[in-house]
C-alpha cells in the first residue's frame, strides 16, 4: 500500500514546494544580505556534495543551500532540467546571460539572499548542473564567487553510468524517473538538444548511445561552459581538483576560506579534515567515444593532469 501511495505523496510535496517558492519569490517585503553568494560548481559526481554539505555548510558563518530545485524553479522554471515540476522542453541544461529573464534577479535575491533566512551568514549554494550555467549565475548574482571542482573524467563518467542505471523514485503524473537523468530521462534529452543548438559535437551526437557516452558529453560541456567565463570571473573563482581536496584537505580548505572571507577556526577545520577521506581508486574502465569527443575528452584529461583516456568508437 505504501508503494502505491508514495508517488502521489511525492507529487504533492513537489507541488507544495514550488507553490511556496513562488510565493516567497513574489514577496517584496524582505531585506537583502549585502554579501554576494558563493556557488560550488562542477559536473555532477565530482565531489560537490562532500565539499558543500559535509564541510562548508557546517561552518558557523555559512548558510548552505543544497540542491534546492524548488527555489531555482521559483526563480525561473526553465532551470528544472530533471522535470520535477513538469516544465518539459521549456527547461534547459545550459543557461547563459541572454537567458536571464526580467525579474529573475529579484526573485533570486528573495529566495536565496533574504536576510531573515541567512542571518548575516555567507550564502553558499550547490546544484551540480550550475556548472553549465556560470554565465547565468554571474548575471543573476553580480559579484558572486565560485568554487569549481574538477575530477578525473573517467571516474565521473563511471559514477554517472552507475546512477543512470538505477531506477529513481516514482512521482505520480511523471514519466518513469531515473536517478541521474530525471523523469523520462529529461536531462539527457535536454543535454543533447542544448549541445546541438550550441554547436557541441553536432556531427557526433547521434552516435552517443550509452549513459557513459552522454555522461562524458556532460563532463566536457560543464568544463567548457566554465572555461567561457574564467577571464570574466578572474580571482572570484578558485579551481581545485577532487584529488587535492581528498589528499591535502587542510591546505585546500584554508585557500577556500580565504577566497570566501570566512575564518577557518580550528574546531571546524579539524572536523572538516576528518570528514574528507580519499576514495580508493577503482579498476580499469573502458570509455569509447566518437573521434572529436574522444580528442576533446583526452585533451581535458591531459590538461587537468588526469591519467585516464577514452578510446575511439
Amino acid at each position: 500500500m505504501k508503494e502505491l501511495i508514495a508517488p502521489y505523496g511525492r507529487a504533492l510535496k513537489y507541488k507544495i514546494a514550488l507553490g511556496l517558492a513562488r510565493r516567497r519569490a513574489n514577496n517584496h517585503h524582505f531585506t537583502k544580505t549585502n554579501r554576494p553568494p558563493v556557488f560550488v560548481i562542477a559536473c555532477g559526481r565530482s565531489g560537490t556534495t562532500l565539499l558543500h554539505r559535509e564541510v562548508l555548510a557546517k561552518h558557523p558563518d555559512v548558510c548552505g543551500f543544497f540542491e534546492r530545485y524548488d527555489l531555482w524553479a521559483g526563480v525561473d522554471i526553465r532551470t528544472d532540467a530533471v522535470n520535477l515540476y513538469q516544465v518539459g522542453d521549456e527547461a534547459s541544461c545550459v543557461m547563459r546571460q541572454d537567458d536571464l529573464k526580467e525579474g529573475a534577479r529579484e526573485r533570486f535575491e528573495r529566495l536565496f539572499l533574504n536576510e531573515r533566512v541567512v542571518c548575516e551568514r555567507l550564502v553558499v549554494e550547490k546544484t551540480p548542473i550550475n556548472a553549465m550555467r556560470v554565465e547565468y549565475l554571474n548575471s543573476i548574482a553580480p559579484g558572486a564567487k565560485f568554487v569549481h571542482i574538477v575530477r578525473d573524467g573517467v571516474d565521473v563518467v563511471r559514477s554517472i553510468e552507475q546512477l543512470a542505471n538505477k531506477a529513481g523514485t516514482r512521482i505520480a503524473g511523471r514519466p518513469l524517473q531515473t536517478t541521474w537523468w530525471g523523469a523520462g530521462d529529461s536531462k539527457r534529452r535536454l543535454l543533447l538538444r542544448d549541445a546541438r543548438q550550441l554547436g557541441y559535437f553536432v556531427d557526433e551526437l547521434d552516435q552517443l548511445k550509452t549513459h557513459a557516452q552522454v555522461g562524458a558529453l556532460e563532463w566536457i560541456m560543464s568544463l567548457m561552459e566554465v572555461e567561457r567565463c574564467k577571464a570574466q570571473l578572474g580571482d572570484r573563482m578558485i579551481e581545485l581538483s577532487y584529488a587535492d581536496l581528498t589528499t591535502d584537505a587542510r591546505r585546500i580548505l584554508l585557500v577556500i576560506c580565504e577566497l570566501l572571507g570566512i575564518q577557518a577556526n580550528e574546531q571546524w577545520l579539524a572536523n572538516a579534515v576528518e570528514t574528507i577521506r580519499e576514495n580508493p581508486r577503482r579498476g580499469e574502465y573502458e570509455l569509447a567515444l566518437p573521434p572529436m569527443m574522444q580528442q576533446s575528452f583526452n585533451c581535458w584529461q591531459a590538461r587537468l593532469g588526469f591519467d585516464g583516456r577514452a578510446q575511439a568508437i
